[in-house]
């Protein structure tokens, strides 16, 4: 459709509205009687009602059908309508039968609404005070049981005798608005229009809980919150439907009449707030119109808020303002329409009329509520119409919108795929010149591990003969050495002490070539360590007793309790043994030579826990993430000898056992080194 013709669409919906505010026939002239001949079957009241207003309800019906308040009625052009308003209003009905005989028949009073509707019907031809008139109670705070006629309406049979015409008071008390019309009717026409309005309501309800089925089936299919809202919306314009027509208090409680009220205001708020939030999602307002998606939030919370108020009785207040707030909503969503339709967007052009067709509805049912229409039939439920033709025109716009995008989303699949298997083409040429680089640069590392591998080998072969060469000197050393010191004599001690001395000289260049051995072959060849049964108790004492054989006058201290005696270990003795020795020697290298180190050990969790502390230079807090690091020396330890591989060393060592080493140290105040080592039992 072209931009003129949807100029145009928007001038006669319009217009359309113009004329129903404006163009309806003007009001007919007061009749003070209405008279119900033999062949009428229904006599509407229009024309034919006079009105008291009682703002304080102080006044009874003795007050209102004597002087002077008697005379102070004023003839209704047309139905009564008076907004909402808290005033009581009193009606008075003249009916006369002209026909030649008594007919028994039914005065109907509308909206099913009102709260309270007290008919006063006279007992006798000529009354002469309120004792002469019959009270009867009506209204939807009346039970349904409690009322003389089964009916939606407030229903008072009636016997007009012939030739005499006789006035009804009728007192009128509500929270909603305040309004009247109704019609005297035959017992045929009561029940054919009861069934009319049965029929439509159950059509106007059917119809929404249809259309509420139909999106929540499509808010399971595509998750989209816009059909869980639309779906809520329905729902609430039904239950406010059908309260305002009077069917509540028949269908669901009708031992409650007063919480029709409830059901009528709740719902109506309820419609505003799920209203605008099904706006929000279907127009796309955060994206399309940051203004209007503020404005709908407003509304929509502000329906909540008439929700409670209406449970705290408070709706007649809020009500006026709900029907403008709805006429701004709805307006401000068919101009949204218009946008998105002109925008080429398809669905938009439905969403357009089925808003449009509702706020002409609601226009109308405003200008009745406030008394710019008269209040009739086709007035009334003007709002139901159009309410149901939105729903429909709504719900097949919302089919067309699935529709459009699941064509999108195939649209973007069939793309996504192409872009995909395009990718695919480009990865498999990508690879495979990957996979050439791979398999050459495989080829250069394994050469260049080989050769690697090998110049280990030569390493580990060249210290073994070089260890082999100086064990041969220092073990001829210890043997003269023992065979000197058998020859002296028991009380030589001197020579004896230099023969010691000796002799623990030895054993550390022994010690020595040991570790430089073990260094060398740890790495020149992955760590593969001889498992066995362990007791470390022994193994702790050996290895705190060489290094104190090698170091002198060096104090070490060595403490563990029962724990560790009654521990077992599955290691390679020797090596944990390399581990602990390194860890002992590097804190009497960092630590000054009156300063002790202490070891000790205990059994926590399952495991052993070997801790070396010393009270040197410390490490820095920056570097002790690197401290385990092959060649890696901390900025302080300059000074002292050491190339930076026994940490390493009892990293990999420790490793190999399934073990871990932490530290915990400070610069200037020492450090504490820990082996934790998996125990093979835990002592009871």
């Amino acid at each position: 459709m072209t931009r003129r013709r949807w100029d145009g669409l928007i001038v006669v919906l319009g217009l359309l509205a113009s004329l129903l505010l404006t163009g309806l026939p003007g009001p007919a002239a007061a009749q003070p009687v209405l008279r119900f001949g033999p062949a009428d079957r229904t006599a509407s009241l229009n024309g034919h009602m006079a009105l008291l207003l009682d703002p304080g309800g102080r006044h009874a019906l003795g007050d209102v059908i004597a002087l002077p308040l008697r005379d102070r009625f004023e003839p209704l052009p047309v139905n009564l309508s008076l907004g909402y308003t808290p005033v009581t209003a009193w009606i008075r009905i003249v009916l006369e039968n002209t026909g030649p005989a008594s007919r028994p028949l039914y005065l109907e009073l509308e909206p099913a609404f009102l709260d309270h509707v007290d008919v006063f019907s006279p007992a006798v031809a000529v009354p002469s005070g309120a004792a002469d008139f019959r009270e009867i109670r009506l209204g939807d705070h009346v039970a349904v049981d409690d009322k003389p006629v089964f009916s939606i309406n407030n229903v008072v049979p009636i016997d007009l005798p012939p030739g005499q015409a006789r006035a009804y008071y009728i007192r009128l008390q509500t929270s909603s608005s305040l309004m009247l019309r109704g019609a005297v009717r035959t017992s045929a026409s009561l029940n054919r229009h009861t069934a009319d309005i049965l029929l439509a309501m159950g059509l106007y309800v059917g119809l929404a809980v249809a259309v509420a089925a139909i999106n929540l089936i499509f808010w399971l299919w595509v998750r989209s919150r816009t059909h869980l809202w639309y779906a809520a919306y329905v729902l609430s314009l039904a239950a406010s439907a059908a309260a305002i027509a009077g069917v509540v208090p028949i269908w669901l409680f009708p031992g409650h009449p007063a919480w029709s009220d409830l059901v009528v205001g709740s719902s109506s708020f309820l419609a505003c707030t799920t209203c605008s939030y099904f706006a929000i999602h279907l127009l796309e307002t955060r994206q399309r119109s940051p203004i209007l998606h503020w404005v709908y939030h407003v509304t929509a919370i502000y329906g909540l808020v008439g929700v409670a108020a209406t449970f705290l009785g408070y709706y007649q207040t809020l009500a006026g303002t709900l029907m403008v707030g709805g006429v701004i909503a709805l307006f401000s969503a068919a101009g949204q329409s218009y946008r998105l339709a002109r925008q080429g967007f398809a669905p938009a052009k439905l969403f357009l009329i089925s808003f449009a067709a509702q706020l002409v509805g609601l226009t109308v049912n405003v200008a009745r509520v406030v008394g710019l229409l008269p209040t009739l039939e086709w007035t009334d439920y003007s709002y139901q119409a159009a309410s149901a033709i939105h729903m429909i025109l709504m719900n097949i716009g919302l089919a067309q919108r699935m529709k459009e995008a699941d064509n999108r989303a195939r649209l973007a699949q069939a793309e996504a795929l192409a872009l995909a298997q395009q990718a695919e083409l480009r990865a498999q040429a990508i690879a495979t010149e990957r996979t050439r680089d791979l398999a050459a640069a495989k080829q250069r590392a394994e050469a260049a591990l080989a050769a690697e591998q090998e110049a280990q080998r030569a390493q580990v072969r060249f210290i073994d003969v070089i260890s082999h060469q100086y064990r041969t000197p220092l073990s001829v050393i210890a043997t003269n050495i023992e065979g000197i010191g058998m020859s002296l004599a028991e009380a030589d001690a001197p020579n004896r002490r230099r023969i010691d001395r000796i002799r623990r000289a030895v054993g550390r260049l022994v010690a020595m070539i040991d570790v430089s051995l073990n260094r060398s072959r740890l790495d020149g060849q992955p760590l593969a360590p001889q498992l066995r049964p362990l007791a470390p108790a022994p193994m702790l004492r050996q290895a705190v007793q060489r290094v104190r054989d090698a170091t002198g006058d060096r104090i070490i201290g060595l403490e563990f309790d029962d724990s560790v005696d009654a521990a077992v270990l599955l290691a390679d003795s020797e090596m944990i043994e390399l581990a602990l020795t390194n860890l002992i020697e590097n804190a009497l290298k960092f630590s000054d030579a009156d300063r002790p180190v202490d070891v000790t050990a205990k059994v926590e969790r399952g495991a052993l826990r070997i801790d070396v502390h010393d009270q040197g230079i410390g490490i820095p807090q920056a570097e002790l993430g690197q401290i385990f690091g092959k060649f890696y020396r901390a900025a302080n330890a300059a000074s002292r000898p050491g190339v930076g591989i026994g940490l390493q060393l009892v990293a990999q060592l420790v490793r190999a056992h399934g073990g871990q080493v932490t530290v915990d140290s400070a610069e200037g105040r020492g450090s504490t080194f820990s082996i934790i080592l998996p125990l093979a039992t835990i002592p009871a």
